[in-house]
């Protein structure tokens, strides 16, 4: 019998980003699909929603991330720059997705790029 420990608060965190992940591969596959047929899922799934809990849950799962990891490598600047490329790739996918929403869209993007860093870099310093 699997045994799950919630005392520690180590399951709910890993869950949640795992989610967020998950999530977002589909919201970039919706997206692509959308580009080569369009309609086939916007008639189905409204994105602007899927990618506002999408975003509320990659929040808080950055919020309860744990922080008791030690760093094992440190990042150089080709680093940096790679996660801050993809980054602002991102952001503009999600500014693209949510345009019809004025500047909303705008502060929807630059929270997916924020979202997008500390996710990528908390992987790759770890």
């Amino acid at each position: 019998m699997l045994k799950i420990n919630f005392k520690d608060n180590q399951i709910l965190p890993a869950v949640g980003r795992d989610l967020f992940l998950a999530g977002f591969v589909l919201l970039v596959i919706f997206s692509f699909l959308e580009l080569f047929k369009p309609r086939i899922v916007t008639n189905y799934l409204n994105l602007d929603i899927f990618l506002f809990f999408l975003l509320l849950l990659g929040a808080v799962a950055i919020m309860h991330q744990r922080q008791e990891k030690k760093k094992i490598k440190k990042l150089n600047f080709l680093d940096y720059s790679t996660i801050c490329l993809f980054s602002v790739l991102v952001g503009i996918l999600i500014f693209y997705l949510t345009r019809t929403t004025g500047f909303f869209s705008f502060l929807i993007g630059l929270a997916g790029v924020v979202i997008c860093y500390f996710f990528i870099r908390e992987t790759m310093e770890y």
